[in-house]
């Protein structure tokens, strides 16, 4: 029993039609995309970062949206800078020896400043006495 596979001969001459195809599709998207984000305006947002007593806390991390590509590091001063379209944001605030902070804030075509108010963190260096009874 002797049976002959055939195969299908790719149409290469198809290849450019392709090509342009995904050009033109890419193109579109590219060219939309510019077209939603020129309607925005770009506010500067400034916060500082302070501890309750009103000092700036220095490198301090900063999020925006959890997106690390807004990630900011506070100065000597706790300032932190950033150039956000208008919206709603949530802020997120890291820094040694403090409570993390989060909030949300809301941009609408002008700029803001703000600042973020850490608590300290409480540790405790002592260990029970003696252990728990029964355990």
């Amino acid at each position: 029993m002797s049976e002959k596979f055939y195969y299908r001969k790719f149409p290469y001459r198809i290849l450019p039609v392709l090509l342009i195809c995904y050009l033109i599709s890419t193109l579109t998207v590219v060219s939309a995309r510019e077209n939603t984000d020129s309607g925005k305006s770009s506010n500067t947002l400034t916060i500082q970062v302070t501890d309750n007593n009103q000092n700036p806390i220095e490198e301090a991390v900063l999020f925006i949206d959890d997106d690390h590509e807004l990630e900011r590091v506070t100065d000597a001063n706790g300032y932190v800078t950033y150039e956000l379209e208008d919206g709603k944001y949530i802020l997120f605030s890291y820094a040694t020896d403090y409570l993390d902070h989060i909030s949300t804030l809301t941009l609408e075509g002008e700029d803001k400043t703000i600042e973020v108010m850490h608590d300290p963190a409480i540790f405790w260096s002592t260990a029970p006495a003696d252990a728990p009874i029964g355990v």
